[in-house]
Formats: structure tokens, sequence, C-alpha cells
């Protein structure tokens, strides 16, 4: 729906306002009344919508993206976002929007943006103090208990030991997350009297344990199905003065171990030759998909995949002096026709807006290695900018004064203040902050 008369804008105001109300004070309760308040207010916003939450295990495949607009198999079109938590992982979606209007696109955007704000706030609270102890996700003691425990002198029988374990196949980072979730558990339940665990990095585990015990808990975690790779490091080996010293020995040897070919307990995916390099500005999404590209079945090699995360890296990437675009497929969820402008000067040879399913995804990258340029996105209407018109409006987004501007460009303020003016002028628009939101798309443009 196209918002231009004095009515539409009164309709858009009141739904923002509703959306407002809806989202007032989430933050002060507990998780699940968070949800449930969001819920029961979602139909003010969005006439038919739903919320609906969803386990990460409950969607297969994974999706690829972590937020926008994508198809599932039980509630057709909706708006999905993944929420890594606290207390515990989880998607949302919002069904019955009309998604396909950029208006609902936006709102649905916007009301996600609330909603795990809100979440991440109530769940954050409650964690608070447990965090300052214990990993979120996983339960386990963290990095500071791990630190003050390195501090003590180990005992005549104590071994140290660092696992290294990773989900096989293809996941998403919600399965990431769910598979650390469920070591951490197993772990819990097989550790001996004496026996401690601490989460050491994003998949590694630190153990320490009575020499007596290592061979069962290494046999149970992998009847378990939790197939990994160990470094282990015994005190009457080393005769170190801390556990600290000790861990860092196991540390040393894990690296020796990963660095072998072929090493016991390894993996088979971890060494599967992979023809796509991912990129991505969060590591634990380039880590997720990395690893989801490994299964497909792809003819080509040396190709590029470049996601927009977060939103604005994939434009940093190619305008980078130093950026791959031949056999480059970017995969955005933005809706801002000026940043899709933006991405395709770049050059980039695919360009694909929205989420991708594992056959979609193949096809576009096999596309790519032909050599093969296309764009999968909304059509982009001319809007007459000039190329330096374009990087000063860029860098206005970034929140650059004229001044800062003027430095980055090596032109005089006044030059820009002349540039600025131009592109108001141009664009319909009435100053700096709605030259941002149209640009990030949370604006129409009045015609």
């Amino acid at each position: 729906m196209h918002v231009g008369s004095t009515d539409d804008w009164m309709v858009l105001s009141n739904r923002l306002l509703l959306l407002q109300e809806v989202m007032v004070g989430l933050s002060q309760l507990p998780p699940a009344e968070v949800v449930q308040r969001a819920a029961e207010g979602v139909t003010w916003i969005f006439d038919g919508g739903a919320l609906h939450t969803l386990k990460p295990g409950e969607l297969v495949p994974p999706p690829l993206i972590t937020r926008g607009r994508t198809r599932l198999t039980t509630l057709g079109e909706v708006y999905l976002a993944y929420f890594a938590g606290p207390p515990t992982p989880l998607y949302l979606a919002l069904s019955g929007a009309r998604l396909f209007d950029p208006q609902e696109f936006r709102l649905a955007a916007l009301y996600f943006e609330h909603l795990s704000a809100a979440l991440a706030a109530a769940g954050y609270r409650e964690e608070l103090a447990r965090q300052a102890h214990a990993d979120w996700l996983t339960g386990l003691p963290n990095r500071r208990s791990l630190v003050r425990q390195s501090a003590r002198a180990p005992g005549a029988g104590d071994v140290a030991g660092l696992l290294e374990a990773r989900p096989q196949g293809t996941r998403s980072q919600a399965d990431h997350d769910m598979f650390q979730k469920r070591l951490a558990e197993t772990l819990l339940r097989l550790l001996p009297e004496g026996g401690r665990a601490f989460r050491a990095g994003a998949f590694r585990v630190a153990l320490f344990l009575p020499q007596s015990e290592v061979e069962g808990v290494t046999r149970d975690l992998s009847q378990a199905g939790f197939v990994g790779t160990f470094g282990w490091a015994r005190q009457a080996e080393l005769r170190v003065e801390t556990l600290g010293d000790l861990l860092g020995a196991a540390e040393a040897r894990l690296e020796a171990e990963l660095a072998r070919p072929s090493g016991p307990g390894r993996e088979a995916w971890a060494h599967a030759p992979s023809g796509v390099t991912v990129h991505s500005g969060l590591e634990q999404v380039r880590l997720a998909v990395q690893e989801r590209v490994h299964s497909l079945p792809l003819t080509s090699a040396g190709l590029h995949l470049l996601l927009d995360t977060p939103l604005g890296f994939a434009l940093e990437f190619l305008t980078a002096e130093t950026a791959q675009r031949a056999h480059t497929l970017v995969v955005t969820d933005s809706p801002s026709h000026p940043y899709l402008r933006d991405l395709l000067a770049q050059g980039p040879q695919g360009l694909v807006v929205g989420s991708l399913d594992d056959a979609a995804l193949t096809t576009a990258l096999e596309r790519v290695g032909r050599g093969e340029a296309f764009y999968d996105g909304p059509a982009l209407e001319d809007d007459d900018l000039y190329p330096r018109e374009r990087e000063v409006w860029r860098l206005v987004v970034r929140g650059l004064s004229n001044v800062q501007i003027a430095a980055v460009l090596g032109i005089s303020e006044k030059t820009v203040a002349n540039y600025v003016t131009n592109l108001q002028d141009k664009l319909f628009l009435n100053n700096r902050v709605e030259l941002v939101l149209f640009y990030l798309g949370k604006l129409e443009r009045p015609h």
C-alpha cells in the first residue's frame, strides 16, 4: 500500500502508536510474558496477523536468514526473526501480514526490532546474576570462572582436557546454539565427582577430571553422539604449578591434533572441500553458513557468498579496495531501494534479495560459477542521482556531519551542504533525518 494521502498517513501514525503501546513496559516482564503480551497485541497492528514461537529444531531445513521474509512449510509466508536468548534460543514468526507491501514489511521489521529488544532486556535482567559466573546459553561456568579455577594448584591425579566439538551436516545458527546446550547438558550428566566443565569458546569446552575418569567420559560422550577432538594434559607427566598451565598444555595438544590431516576423532565434514568462501560481519553466522554450503551439490569452485549481516556489511566489503567481486553472490534482506542500487553499483556478479533454501542457493551459486551476472530483487526506479551525491548520501546515513564528510571526500563544507540540499530536493525530503530513514527503507518518499 502506498502511503501518500492524509488518511494514509493517519492510519500509519495510528498503527505506529499502537505498536508503541504494545511494546511499552514489556522489558520489565519475564520473557514468557513478553511473548504473550506481544502476541495478544499483534492484531492491533496487523489485521489478521498472528505471532508464533518455534523451537530451532522445528524448522527443517533451517532458514538461511536470521531475520526477514521467508516461507515456512507450516505457516506459509511469514516475517521470521531468530532470537538467540537468553533465556533460550527461539524463532518468532509473524503470519497473516501482507509482507509484499513495503509498508507492511517495514512495520513488521520495526515490530520485531522492538520485540527482540524487549526480550533481550527481560532475559538479561533475569540472567544477570547467573551470567556473572555462568554462560547463559549452556549453563556451564563461563570464562571468568575458568580463569579463577585456572589459578588453583592441580592435584597429583588431575587431568586437563580441551574438547572441540561441532554439529555435523548443514546447520543454522539456531542449531549451533541448541547443539551447545545439548552438549553441556550431557557433560553435566556424565561428569564424575570432582569433575568440572567450563565453556572456553564458541565450540570449545574445558574439562578438569581425575585421571581415572578420562576414558569413561570420552567413551560416554561418543556413545551420546558427540564426536569431537580432544587435547589432554596430565599433571603426573608435566609437573606444572597451576591448572591454567595444565590447560595451556592441553590447548597446545588440541591445536596439534586439529592440524593433523586426519587425527583420531576428527569429524569427516571438517575436511570436506568447499568451493565457496562465506563472508559475513558476524562470525557465528559465517561459520554456520560455511558448514551449510559444504553439503551443497556444487560443480563450481572459487566462489564467494557474501552475507549482508549485519546490514551494511556487504556494501562495506564491496567498497573495500581489495574486495572480491567476480564469482561473488551477495544475499541481503534489505528492502531499501537506494541501498540495493549502491550494492549493484559495486558490481557483484549476483545479488539476491531475501532468503534462499538449499536448492535456490545452489542454483544461484552455480549461475555465479558460470560467470552469469544477475539481480533477483524488487524493480528499482532511476532516481537521477549522480555518483558523488550517492557517496555523500551514504556518509550522511553513517551519521557524519558536513565537516566530517568534507574531510573524507576532500571537498569543502559548502560543497557538501550543496550536495545535501540537492539530495533533499531531488528526493522530495525535508531534512537529514528523512534522508537517513528513506535510505534505510523506513520512510516512503512523497511524490
